[in-house]
C-alpha cells in the first residue's frame, strides 16, 4: 500500500467508526426511552392498586378522623397518577374516573388547595371538580 492509500484507509476508518458510534448511541437512547416509558406505565399501575387499596381500607375502617386521612392520601395518588401519565388518553381517563370517586372530598375543600400542581388544579377544573378556595 502507498501512504496515500494508508490515509484513504484511515480517513474511511474514521467514518465508520463514527457511524458505529451514531448509531450505538441511537440505539441506547431509544431503549432508554423504551424504559423510562415502561417505568412510567408500572409506577401508574402500582399508583392506581393503592387507590384502590384505600377505598377498600377506608370502608373497613370508617370513621371522621381516618375518613380525612384516606381521602388526603387518595387525592395526593390522583394527583401524582396524573402527573405521570396526562400524556396518556387511557390514563387521563382512569383519573377523570378517580376524580369522580372523589367528588365530594373535593368539594368539601378539606385540604390545602395550593400543594397541588397548576395543570392538576385546570385538569379538575375542566372535568367538572372545581377546587374550593
Amino acid at each position: 500500500m502507498t501512504p496515500d492509500s494508508w490515509s484513504v484507509a484511515a480517513n474511511i476508518s474514521t467514518v465508520v467508526a463514527c457511524v458505529m458510534a451514531v448509531i450505538a448511541v441511537t440505539s441506547g437512547a431509544i431503549q432508554f426511552i423504551a424504559t423510562q416509558k415502561s417505568l412510567q406505565e408500572t409506577q401508574a399501575v402500582e399508583l392506581f392498586l393503592k387507590f384502590n387499596q384505600l377505598n377498600i381500607d377506608q370502608g373497613l375502617s370508617s370513621n371522621k378522623v381516618s375518613d380525612l386521612w384516606y381521602n388526603n392520601g387518595k387525592f395526593a395518588i390522583t394527583e401524582s397518577l396524573y402527573n405521570i401519565t396526562h400524556e396518556s388518553k387511557n390514563w387521563v381517563s382512569t383519573v377523570k374516573w378517580m376524580l369522580d370517586q372523589q367528588t365530594a372530598f373535593i368539594r368539601s375543600g378539606d385540604f390545602e388547595v395550593e400543594s397541588y400542581s397548576l395543570e392538576f388544579r385546570a385538569f379538575c377544573k375542566r372535568h367538572g371538580c372545581e377546587f374550593k378556595s
